[in-house]
């Protein structure tokens, strides 16, 4: 997918996001690193169609290299507005299997939102394994190991700007 198709689609979501939430002044919690550039444009895209919300932030980790370990480990914790009674839109780079999204699910039960909610900017349907997750908005439906656009593969080509398929082996050739 090219960086023009993926900017068009954000703004949908973020105007479509203007219109669902209105009036609820929901949190936008950003799952770090990889939502961090969505989650930028898709907060202007809301905010331009007078969206008011406020936002935080969580980092799981559940990756190494292209395998999901099935391990989730909170590696930074929330930081944000207080959620109790709130309404949270989790904002997140790509759905896989779905055993983050349900992760997160239940280790923000503490905090006492009212609902929490989810869009992502990519979903890879032939790997979740969570089949019992809805979705408020999905950018795109992908398939295969993808990188750029914020997704990365062990912390590399994260900066890419369009999103392309890898062919393993993925690691970038030693420049000596």
């Amino acid at each position: 997918l090219e960086e023009e198709q993926i900017l068009l689609r954000i703004a949908e979501m973020g105007e479509d996001a203007a219109e669902r939430y209105k009036d609820e002044n929901p949190i936008f919690l950003r799952v770090k690193d990889g939502a961090d550039k969505l989650a930028d444009l898709f907060e202007a895209s809301a905010r331009e169609h007078g969206l008011k919300f406020e936002t935080g932030t969580i980092t799981v980790k559940s990756m190494d290299g292209a395998d999901t370990t099935g391990i989730h480990t909170v590696t930074q914790g929330y930081e944000g507005p207080d959620m109790t009674g709130r309404k949270v839109v989790l904002v997140e780079d790509i759905i896989d299997t779905g055993e983050t999204i349900a992760f997160l699910f239940e280790h923000l039960e503490q905090y006492a939102p009212t609902i929490i909610k989810t869009i992502a900017l990519f979903a890879k349907e032939e790997r979740r394994v969570v089949k019992d997750l809805e979705f408020d908005d999905i950018g795109f439906i992908v398939q295969g190991f993808v990188v750029g656009f914020g997704l990365d593969f062990d912390d590399c080509y994260r900066e890419l700007k369009d999103l392309w398929l890898v062919l393993f082996p993925p690691y970038p050739e030693d420049s000596e």
